[in-house]
């Protein structure tokens, strides 16, 4: 199996919320950014697709092989520095 990408969520995904924080309750998305950053990781194989997530990343969600993915949807966002990512699986679930 061949790891093509392991990582946490892009570092932009902060961004935003980092500068609601000039407000009161922008604390409040800003920390759930920060939490995502450290407590999230993805991990991209030949084979499959493996969302770690919980404290430390030590919780493993959902585990998504291709042959699963029926369709792949992908949103670009910060001008292409990040993005979204949709898989239909065949049962009709979608990971997100």
């Amino acid at each position: 199996e061949q790891t093509f990408y392991e990582a946490a969520p892009s570092i932009t995904e902060t961004i935003i919320p980092g500068l609601s924080v000039l407000t009161v309750v922008g604390i409040i998305p800003f920390g759930a950014s920060l939490a995502r950053q450290a407590w999230t990781r993805y991990k991209i194989t030949n084979k499959r697709l493996e969302i770690k997530s919980g404290f430390q990343a030590k919780e493993t969600c959902p585990q998504v092989t291709w042959r699963e993915v029926v369709d792949v949807k992908w949103l670009r966002r910060f001008g292409g520095a990040a993005g979204d990512l949709v898989l239909t699986l065949q049962d009709g679930a979608k990971v997100e």
